[in-house]
């Protein structure tokens, strides 16, 4: 094999996992904004990230941008939570579910339609720094 032939083999290699790689966002895009539970994303290093479509339609918000702007904590979205804890931030918030909610953490906010919906959420740590939050 000449060295051009075998550095084609590679860079086509390369590009069929980048392609692999945006077929798999764009299915798991697709699955997130299709499922029937809210999904918020938080990381330690930029906040709240993004949310998928049912999380935004429900609070009737366009993008993350708007839910940034308009909410200074995701708790403002709350009318109340089951337990009466006061953190400083959302990260100690979302920490302190992680902790000590191992089933469900329930919470109740008005959607879009101002009807109260009562929400039973669970936190899932991706990596050290990032978590997402299912609200049923």
């Amino acid at each position: 094999m000449s060295v051009s032939s075998f550095f084609a083999k590679k860079i086509d290699e390369i590009e069929k996992l980048h392609s692999n790689d945006i077929y798999t966002q764009k299915v798991l895009l697709n699955t997130i904004n299709t499922s029937s539970c809210m999904v918020i994303f938080y990381s330690q290093e930029n906040g709240w990230t993004g949310a998928n479509k049912l999380f935004l339609d429900t609070f009737a918000l366009k993008n993350m941008t708007e839910f940034i702007t308009k909410y200074e904590s995701i708790r403002d979205l709350f009318i109340n939570e089951n337990d009466d804890f006061f953190l400083q931030d959302d990260i100690s918030w979302l920490d302190n579910i992680i902790k000590n909610k191992k089933d469900t953490y329930i919470l109740s906010a008005y959607n879009a339609s101002n009807d109260i919906l009562t929400l039973s959420a669970k936190c899932h740590m991706v990596t050290d720094e990032e978590i997402f939050m299912c609200w049923n």
